[in-house]
């Protein structure tokens, strides 16, 4: 995410969904300028934190505030097998971390339950909806480009 960032802004991406890691996660809208992208050449290293300057987007709030400042990243995993992370469910203790200067750029994250992603668009809106293996609404968000 962090070496792509500046070709997301170039292309004026919006959101990026991802996966892989169980469980839902929906960060604030963010800008990323990557300072040593050395780091992300060497596969399989386990280095994942590329250094750089972070930017958050506050204001966004995805009901009145709909027009994000920055690219929001969705991990829709939390479709099935074991989830990943409970302890970090409903709780932004654990969604800041001291590499990160503890940025809060994370705005949801459900390790919970079981759930799935449904996406409605148009020319000038998405709406982002997380749905519970219940049927209940866990999170909504709706982006705007005009």
């Amino acid at each position: 995410m962090r070496v792509l960032a500046p070709l997301f802004e170039q292309h004026g991406v919006d959101v990026v969904l991802s996966g892989h890691v169980h469980n839902y996660q929906r960060t604030r809208p963010i800008r990323f300028n990557p300072s040593d992208v050395t780091g992300a050449k060497a596969l399989h290293s386990g280095h994942q934190l590329e250094p750089g300057k972070l930017a958050v987007d506050r204001k966004f709030d995805g009901t009145m505030k709909t027009k994000p400042d920055g690219i929001i990243h969705i991990v829709t995993g939390a479709g099935g097998n074991g989830l990943y992370d409970p302890e970090s469910n409903g709780d932004p203790q654990h969604w800041v971390h001291t590499e990160d200067n503890n940025a809060d750029y994370v705005a949801r994250f459900i390790s919970d339950r079981h759930s799935l992603t449904v996406v409605d668009m148009d020319s000038r809106s998405l709406a982002v909806t997380q749905i519970d293996e219940w049927g209940r609404e866990i999170d909504r968000c709706h982006i705007t480009n005009s």
